[in-house]
Order: C-alpha cells, then sequence, then structure tokens
C-alpha cells in the first residue's frame, strides 16, 4: 500500500489485503468514522467476484442495524423532553 496525496491508501497488491477481510469488516463498525471510512475504501478496492457478495452481504447488515439504531435513538429523543400531551 502507498500514501495518496490526498490521504487515502493506494492499494497496489490485494491480495494481501483479502487477507484481512475479517478485520476490515470489523471496521466498519467502529466507532471512530475516519477508521470506518478506511475501511470503506479497502472494501471498495478490494472488492471483486470471489468476495462480493460476502461483501455487500455485510455491509447491506451494518446499514440495517445502523438504521435500527438511528431510528430508536430518535424516538426516543422527543419523549426524553415531553412534560406532557401535545
Amino acid at each position: 500500500m502507498e500514501p495518496c496525496n490526498d490521504g487515502h491508501v493506494a492499494v497496489t497488491s490485494l491480495d494481501g489485503v483479502k487477507k484481512h477481510t475479517d478485520t476490515i469488516l470489523n471496521a466498519l463498525r467502529d466507532r471512530d468514522i475516519s477508521v470506518r471510512r478506511r475501511g470503506l475504501d479497502l472494501l471498495y478496492s478490494m472488492c471483486d467476484e470471489s468476495n462480493s457478495r460476502r461483501i455487500v452481504a455485510e455491509y447491506a447488515g451494518d446499514i440495517a442495524a445502523a438504521r435500527v439504531r438511528f431510528c430508536t435513538a430518535h424516538i426516543a429523543l422527543p419523549q426524553t423532553f415531553l412534560r406532557g400531551p401535545l
């Protein structure tokens, strides 16, 4: 891997990166947005016919889980501040 001028990583050999697919997929669940973005960049770079189904399935599951957490938080937030009927 080689650093690019824009801060992203240029992957010169995907075989070494593909060995760490599980770690990269776990990075999508990290609390730090910069770690999630770098993980997504790597997944995009390494996605091909051999691993596309797994990557898409994992990513879609993460999006669905994040959506549930987001909706739950936004439903609970107004209830926290309501003091009576509207």
